[in-house]
């Protein structure tokens, strides 16, 4: 008896892909616990809960100060390449064979002109992250220490997909154009979701804004690939250089806005009865102490997206970016039961055409899959062999 065509199959998946994602899956759980406790600690001291304390400036300075500690992985590295390198030396060393490798120190060079690139760049990422905290503060009113710290804007699908194309000249292929086709008009309807209720001219605000982040995120995100693809650097080396830049900005301007107390919406931070935009002294507390654990951890999914979109491509990050909206959308108390459904709903129809994009899933349906990899490292090896069997017919017809 003949097997049934299936409609929907297995793909391929690279191994390392699948490791690093589960490394992700793993630090929203540990984000997840940490939120927990917070809430714990806070209801068992009778503390209202209060998280103004992160605030732009703590934020700034707690993400550059996290982003700075992965030159300790970066340093692991680079002793175990030259450990590996000392150990083939020893193993041949009258061998004439020369080995290339990685960080070679005429192409890894930064011309002056790359490094104001680089550092200008690195003031992006640090208004970026300004904007993070000032648009969940003081437009959303995010107050929840999760939802702060895995807020994810929209559209940065559809940015980076596009950057992609325009940058780095990347082909794709009927299933891709379907499935980004199907997630930006799931993506609209997850925002319209969450503004639906807040009239049109308050839509259109969060709409623009929404715009506006997810674009420069994806200039952002496109840059880290192309630093780390044509200079050769490590996503370690390219996430501290970036956090010792904007930490010492942060640190500089922290140590100013210390000694001068103020009195509007900006101003939350409290110490010795006065209110501050932001008090260094203030820093060393028990709910910061959560802060830096989040913003850790987050630092450390940061690092996960720049190794995957460093191994594969920028939009091997898609994964990654949908496990947050699905947690969004289950810990956002805003929305109503019926709406949070429907986004979570939406999620996962996401995530399925993700999935068909990356080649992970196959819809065996109007030829979307025709043009997978697979099939077309499959019909160039028949191609190959057709050639050669013809090849071999024609040398049988001359000798005869």
């Amino acid at each position: 008896m003949e097997n049934k065509k299936r409609y929907i199959s297995c793909g391929t998946c690279n191994k390392k892909y699948c490791y690093l994602i589960s490394g992700a899956f793993i630090t929203f759980m540990a984000l997840g616990i940490l939120n927990i406790s917070f809430m714990l600690y806070f209801s068992e001291n009778n503390v209202e809960n209060n998280f103004n304390i992160i605030n732009i400036m703590s934020y700034t300075f707690f993400s550059g100060l996290c982003e700075s500690f992965m030159i300790i992985p970066d340093l692991i590295l680079k002793r175990k390449i030259k450990s590996e390198k000392n150990y083939s030396s020893k193993k041949k060393p009258n061998s004439n064979i020369s080995i290339k490798y990685i960080f070679h120190p005429n192409t890894a060079s930064f011309s002056l002109k790359e490094k104001i690139y680089f550092v200008s760049v690195a003031l992006l990422k640090l208004i970026l992250d300004i904007i993070f905290i000032l648009y969940q503060y003081y437009f959303s009113k995010f107050y929840l220490l999760i939802m702060v710290l895995t807020y994810y804007f929209h559209f940065e699908l559809i940015c980076l997909f596009l950057l992609s194309k325009l940058m780095f000249n990347t082909k794709y292929y009927r299933h891709q154009y379907f499935s980004i086709i199907v997630l930006v008009v799931v993506g609209l309807v997850k925002f319209i979701l969450y503004f639906f209720d807040k009239g049109l001219g308050y839509f259109f605000i969060h709409l623009l804004i929404h715009l506006t982040y997810s674009s420069f995120k994806s200039v952002l995100t496109v840059y880290m690939k192309g630093i780390m693809e044509y200079k050769y650097m490590t996503p370690y080396k390219a996430c501290y250089l970036m956090g010792i830049i904007n930490f010492i900005i942060t640190t500089i301007v922290y140590i100013i806005v210390t000694f001068y107390p103020c009195d509007n919406t900006l101003c939350k931070v409290e110490y010795n009865n006065k209110k501050y935009f932001g008090n260094i002294l203030a820093i060393l507390n028990y709910s910061n102490l959560f802060t830096l654990g989040g913003v850790l951890i987050r630092t450390i999914l940061l690092v996960l997206t720049y190794i995957v979109i460093n191994d594969f491509s920028v939009c091997h990050s898609f994964l990654i970016g949908q496990m947050i909206t699905i947690m969004e959308f289950g810990s956002y108390g805003g929305l109503n039961f019926f709406i949070s459904t429907i986004g979570i709903i939406l999620s996962f129809l996401s995530l399925f055409f993700i999935l068909l994009f990356l080649e992970i899933i196959e819809i065996n349906i109007c030829k979307l899959n025709y043009n997978f990899k697979k099939y077309i490292e499959r019909r160039a090896t028949d191609d190959n062999l057709l050639a050669i069997i013809n090849d071999d017919n024609s040398i049988d017809e001359k000798d005869m």
